[in-house]
Formats: C-alpha cells, sequence, structure tokens
C-alpha cells in the first residue's frame, strides 16, 4: 500500500490506511500498483476535498482511461465504454451522472 500512501499523502495529507486496504487491495490485485496508483492521483486531483475511496473504487474506471477496457461497455449505449458498475450493470459516464 506504500505507493498509495504516498499519493494521498503528497495530496490530502495523513491517509486512512484501513480504509486504503479495504477498498485498493482488490483493485491492487486486479489491476496492478502503477494502474492504480495513477488512477487514484486522477481521482484525488478531481476530487478535492470530497474525497472516498470506497467512491473511488466503485468508479475505478472512470478514473484510469489508461487502461484497456474494450470488453466493458455501457448497458444503455454500446458505443461507449463502462466507467461505472452500479448493480452488476456496465455505465458509460453519461449513465453514471445521470443517476
Amino acid at each position: 500500500m506504500t505507493p498509495y500512501y504516498d499519493v494521498w499523502k503528497a495530496r490530502m495529507g495523513l491517509p486512512p490506511v484501513g480504509e486504503m486496504a479495504r477498498f485498493l487491495r482488490p483493485l491492487d490485485k486486479e489491476f496492478g500498483p502503477e494502474a492504480v496508483e495513477r488512477a487514484l492521483g486522477n481521482y484525488l486531483d478531481e476530487a478535492g476535498k470530497f474525497v472516498s475511496l470506497a467512491r473511488f473504487a466503485h468508479t475505478f474506471k472512470m478514473w484510469a482511461p489508461h487502461l484497456s477496457l474494450t470488453d466493458n461497455r455501457c448497458v444503455n449505449h454500446p458505443a461507449e465504454f463502462a466507467v461505472a458498475t452500479v448493480s452488476r450493470r456496465p455505465l458509460c459516464r453519461s449513465c453514471f451522472e445521470a443517476l
């Protein structure tokens, strides 16, 4: 969890270590530390002071445009890549923001 700790500390101050382990470990296993570190930095840069690691984990693909997501299309707009999953349904950015 060290790279995530450093990314968080540089932008936000003291990291919530327990919460980081809970929400980032599964992403780390699935996508690798480099992808998660980059996406976390993107999220923290955009989210400002209102951050939630649970929300970050839920919307991970929105913050990781550098990943190949060709197999994950929005259920409402098949031409669009999904950036989040809600009730096991992949949604594009516009569908997710409309919730």
